[in-house]
């Protein structure tokens, strides 16, 4: 299993038990979009580039412009490399 399919495994376990829509983008062929779409109740989307958790990934010249121009449209778009970090973003409302 690679570093990152781990984190993904993570967050998709993390989403289960704390009731948020998950939708994995990776598998949907979208170049430059972020990897995962998660949703909680109220309707707040975060979308989540995944690097790998030994600090060893890098994010793409079309990834950064997709995220910049998401940001245009006021999007959230955070660049995590941790379970700690998607947990301060999902759950306690990180901005």
């Amino acid at each position: 299993m690679s570093v990152e399919s781990e984190l993904v495994r993570k967050l998709h376990k993390l989403c289960a038990e704390n009731n948020l829509l998950y939708l994995n983008i990776k598998d949907k062929n979208l170049n430059g979009f972020p990897d995962a779409l998660v949703v909680n109740r109220d309707g707040k989307h975060h979308w989540l580039e995944l690097q790998r958790e030994d600090h060893k990934g890098r994010v793409s010249d079309i990834q950064n412009y997709r995220h910049a121009e998401m940001k245009g449209y006021k999007m959230n778009v955070y660049i995590v490399d941790s379970i700690d970090k998607i947990k301060e973003i999902l759950l306690h409302g990180n901005k």
